[in-house]
Order: structure tokens, then sequence, then C-alpha cells
């Protein structure tokens, strides 16, 4: 168990910091592909790429918090980081629904 990020290995912060990166790449040409992608702008992808780092090193400290094994806890960061940013692909929708943005972006 860690008690502070400093603790982990440098080798293991790298791996889930590039399981963050991957999810959000993957992510991001997963909608491209499907062409529901609103990301057209470098920030935006930016963004995403900041959030999934960012719930992968959550989930990855929570469940070494809780004494789950290492590569146990990256591979459930990197799956968590992926359908983590799913969900704000939904939240962008929700958004453009409200406000009456042209939907054609997400067909």
């Amino acid at each position: 168990m860690y008690n502070n990020f400093n603790e982990i290995p440098i080798l293991t912060q790298i791996v889930v910091f590039a399981a963050g990166v991957w999810g959000a790449v993957i992510n991001w040409v997963d909608r491209k592909k499907r062409g529901k992608t609103v990301m057209h702008k470098a920030g935006f992808f930016a963004f995403d790429v900041f959030a999934t780092v960012g719930i992968s090193i959550m989930v990855f400290l929570t469940l070494s918090g809780y004494g789950f094994n290492e590569l146990f806890s990256v591979g459930c960061a990197s799956f968590m980081a992926h359908y983590g940013t799913r969900s704000f692909y939904l939240i962008e929708v929700i958004i453009a629904d409200k406000f009456n943005i042209n939907k054609d972006n997400f067909k």
C-alpha cells in the first residue's frame, strides 16, 4: 500500500500515465471512426487526455490502497480511463441538446 504518490515506483507511474493517455487516444479514435466526435480542436483533446490520466491515477491509487496487485490495479485503471471518458461524450450530447446546438456532429 502506498501512502504517497512519490512512493510508487517510477515505472509504475509511467505505465499508469501511459494507460490514461492510451485510453484518451482510443476513445478519440473510436468517436472519429463512428463520426460522433465534437472534438475538433486540440484543447478538447488535451482536456480528454488530462481527464483520463486523472481517472487512471485515481483508480490505481484507490485499488492499490486497498491492497490489490499492481498489475490488476493498472489494468483496471486503463479500463476505467477509457470508459470514464465515454461519459464525457454523453455529457457533450446532453449539453448540445439542451442548447440546440447543431447535431450533425453527433450522427
